[in-house]
């Protein structure tokens, strides 16, 4: 069995060196794959929720299995409307890989259509977890009002003075047990290389359990892929070290853990969470923002609509240029050319 967390490096000398060696260690791998690809198994699939999930799933999984991807490319996982079409080519996967944390949470119900189950890669992940982080999920609004329906409900049933004591108690008991369960993350942890290594590590102990027979292939296979990320982490670094200005105005909440691993900042966001305009007052703390950082570019996404954020924009006469979270369009399809995308787009409009 090998050891992944050899090849999750950071930045230094040490990694540096490493890198001469990986390209012969990739050698040496395919072709020992090469040998082991016969043993593969035509009736085994899996798919996954969004395009770097599925990029990462199919680079493991090699010539064995093809990754069903569920959200197309440009679409926005807020807004994601399961079809008949793809509902029953979905019914014969065996597991279905996200990322969780409400952004895909869709995919758990998707997975009920047939037999699989819906793994979330976040094991080994260290999450942004916090009051600060808010995810908008379908289910939320009717949470909101449903709580508020039984709070009503519980004034007029226990309105008497009689166990006051004992029900306060077990309000403070519950408040607590639902804040445990319900700690909102960040579920857009795969925009750092990072922790794209160890959703892969996460990958092959999965798919090894679910297809014990090629647990082998998806170990090399992974090796020579944690060469290549180790390859592209080198390049974001160099590419993102020399931005003159290292604070960004986004429109969605999506790159705090690629800020964090690359040396930039995100100091506001237009949109407080998906589909949701910001109030006049978080407009002003916007304008303050541009000012106070000498922001010259807001960054959209492709799958979010400008419209909003037009008017903003030009009175402030800053520029739009579009950052890409999920990819899986010309240009970027793979994972490693959806960050390098996004890191030059950076570099060259800070």
């Amino acid at each position: 069995m090998y050891n992944a967390n050899d090849l999750h490096l950071s930045m230094n000398t040490k990694h540096l060196a490493f890198l001469g060696g990986a390209a012969l260690i990739a050698i040496v791998l395919i072709g020992v794959l090469s040998a082991q690809t016969q043993r593969t198994s035509s009736e085994f699939a899996v798919a996954a929720t969004i395009s770097p999930v599925a990029d990462m799933a199919q680079q493991v999984l090699g010539d064995t299995a093809e990754v069903e991807l569920i959200l197309d490319p440009g679409a926005s996982p807020h807004t994601f409307e399961l079809t008949p079409r793809k509902a029953t080519r979905l019914s014969r996967v065996d597991a279905i890989f996200g990322v969780g944390h409400g952004l895909d949470s869709w995919a758990e119900d998707t997975a009920n259509i047939g037999s699989a189950t819906f793994i979330t890669l976040d094991e080994h992940v260290d999450l942004h977890c916090g009051a600060d982080v808010h995810v908008h999920s379908e289910d939320e609004d009717h949470d909101e009002d449903e709580h508020g329906h039984e709070e009503e409900d519980h004034e007029d049933e226990h309105g008497h003075e009689e166990d006051e004591h004992e029900e306060d108690h077990d309000e403070e008991v519950h408040d607590d047990e639902h804040e445990e369960e319900n700690v909102t993350c960040d579920p857009h942890y795969w925009l750092s290389v990072e922790n794209a290594s160890h959703m892969v590590d996460q990958l092959v102990e999965e798919l090894s359990d679910l297809n014990p027979e090629l647990a082998d292939v998806y170990e090399t296979n992974a090796l020579i892929y944690l060469a290549e990320l180790i390859e592209l982490e080198a390049e974001l670094a160099s590419t993102l070290i020399a931005i003159e200005n290292p604070h960004i105005i986004t429109f969605h909440d999506s790159y705090h853990y690629m800020a964090e691993a690359y040396g930039f900042e995100v100091v506001g966001t237009f949109e407080p969470s998906p589909g949701l305009e910001p109030t006049p007052r978080q407009l002003a703390e916007l304008q303050r923002l541009v000012g106070v950082y000498d922001i010259q570019t807001l960054y959209s996404e492709p799958q979010l609509s400008e419209r909003a954020v037009q008017a903003f924009v030009n009175d402030l006469n800053v520029a739009i240029m579009e950052l890409d979270p999920l990819g899986g369009t010309e240009g970027r399809t793979s994972y490693v050319e959806l960050m390098r995308y996004n890191a030059n787009i950076i570099a060259q409009n800070q």
